[in-house]
Formats: structure tokens, sequence, C-alpha cells
């Protein structure tokens, strides 16, 4: 087993961390720390001169790692996986050619982008994660972009306003959504609860919103079905279209809103899917 490179640094708070790698996973953890730990993990044949050739470069306020290029031989395979240490409300901005990225913990602003990987991100202020083909998890973000080509994405909390987008895969809000624009060319939307402004578009998958409080939502899909469960209380105005789809609603007509009521203005529209409202708690 190739031996594990340590590089450790004393810092008094958050630092601006900087990553760069072409293959190997990336693993950091925000803790209550007053110290910077960063291990090179070698993997595959001479992995363990790709960890001593590694820059790691630190400074006050800042780290940057950088993994150099290697040249595959003979299909042999050569990485570096990092697990790096920082305090609590750093900043990561992290690329990675092929490998998965994880953060755990609290996080100030992240930016994570890499060509084919899964990423995992904990806690943080404000999010934008880019993978080519790769699934995505944020548990929770005041602010979030997140782009993945072929891949799902499972967002937790969101504090602020939100862009989803997949190509090929479904997209799953947990909590309550204030503020969102989410895209799918193919695959499902699921969004729990709405209550504010909200768009979810998708060519080729069914769109689902649990609960819908009050706001302004609009639903599109070509050729998926569209569920909305509005709350009751809320008067909701209705826009709602399908080409060659049913339509079918359980909710009463009724009169205009008073001034204290909730209100929700609801587009819906399809061209060959199924529209269903619903009444819900």
């Amino acid at each position: 087993m190739s031996d594990i490179v340590t590089h450790t640094f004393a810092t008094d708070g958050p630092i601006s961390l900087s990553v760069g790698q072409r293959s190997g996973d990336l693993v950091v953890t925000a803790a209550d720390t007053a110290e910077i730990v960063v291990e090179l993990r070698p993997a595959g044949a001479d992995g363990e001169d790709l960890a001593h050739r590694t820059q790691v470069e630190h400074r006050p306020g800042a780290l940057r790692i950088e993994v150099p290029r290697t040249m595959s031989v003979l299909g042999r395979s050569t990485s570096v996986d990092i697990v790096v240490t920082v305090p609590a409300g750093s900043t990561v901005d992290a690329t990675a050619g092929s490998g998965d990225i994880r953060l755990d913990g609290r996080f100030a602003d992240v930016a994570a982008k890499c060509g084919s990987g899964d990423i995992s991100v904990d806690t943080c202020d404000d999010v934008r994660l880019s993978t080519g083909s790769g699934d995505v998890y944020v548990n929770e973000s005041a602010a979030a972009s997140v782009r993945t080509g072929s891949g799902s994405i499972r967002f937790g909390t969101a504090g602020g306003s939100v862009d989803l987008e997949s190509g090929s895969g479904a997209i799953e809000v947990e909590q309550p959504l204030t503020d969102g624009r989410i895209s799918a060319a193919s695959g499902d939307i699921r969004v729990a609860t709405v209550d504010g402004r909200v768009e979810l578009k998708t060519a080729s998958g069914d769109i689902t919103a649990h609960r819908a409080v009050e706001g302004d939502l609009r639903a599109r899909s070509a050729s998926g079905d569209v569920f909305v469960g509005i709350v009751a209380g809320t008067a909701a105005n209705l826009d709602v279209s399908s080409i060659s789809g049913s339509i079918r609603s359980e909710l009463d007509q009724a009169d205009a809103p008073g001034e204290s009521d909730r209100t929700l203005l609801l587009s819906v529209s399809t061209v060959s899917g199924s529209i269903r409202l619903n009444r819900t708690t």
C-alpha cells in the first residue's frame, strides 16, 4: 500500500480553498478547528510519485492544491484521492476531470465542477455545481445553481433562489421552495412544497408539486403528466391547457379571494400529458 502524503498548516479562521485534479475523489470537511490538514492518498500505478509532485501552496487565508497532469501508460491508471479538513465557514472552488466531490460540514460559498462524477454538498451559503455525468445532492444552501448533463439532482433546503437543470435525470426538492427554476430534458420533477414564484419544465418527464401554498407556479411538460396539490384555504387562479391530454380538477368554483386569503397563480400546460389538480392539507 502506498504511503499517504500529509500536509498540516495552522490557521486563525476560515480560508479560501482551491483544488484542481484530473482523476480521483475529493473529500472536504469543514470543522471547528484551527488547523488545515491535507491528505494525498495515492491510487493506481505510480500514485505515490504523483502525490509527492502535487502542489500544496498555503498562504494566510488561502490554500491551493493542484495535481499535475499524468500520461496513461499501457492502460495503467494513476490518480490521487484528496482529503482536506478546513475551518467551518471556508469557501471552496474545486475542479475534477473524473471523480466524486463530497463536502461535509458548514461552508460559505461553494463552486465545484467535474467532467464525470457525483457531487455532494452538506451546508453552504451559495452553491454553483456542474457535472457532465453524475448525481448531485445538496442538503442546504441559501442560493444555488446546479447543472448535470446525465444524472439526478436532489436538493434539501433552499433559503433563496435556486436554478436546477438536468439533461437526463430526475430532480427533487425536499423542502419548501420559494423562488426557483427547475428544468429537465428527460426526467421527472418532484417538489415537496411551492410557496413562492416557481417554474417547472420538462420535455418528457412527469411533474409533481405535492403542496402548492401560494405564489406563482408555472408547470410545463410536453409528454409527461402534471400533478399539483393545492393546499386547502388557498384560492387558485387557473390557466390550464393540454393539446391531447386529459385534465381533471377537484377544485370547487369560488368567489374572488379576500384580501387576507392566500392566493396561487397556477399555469399548467402539456402537449400529450394529463393534468390533475387536487386539494391537499
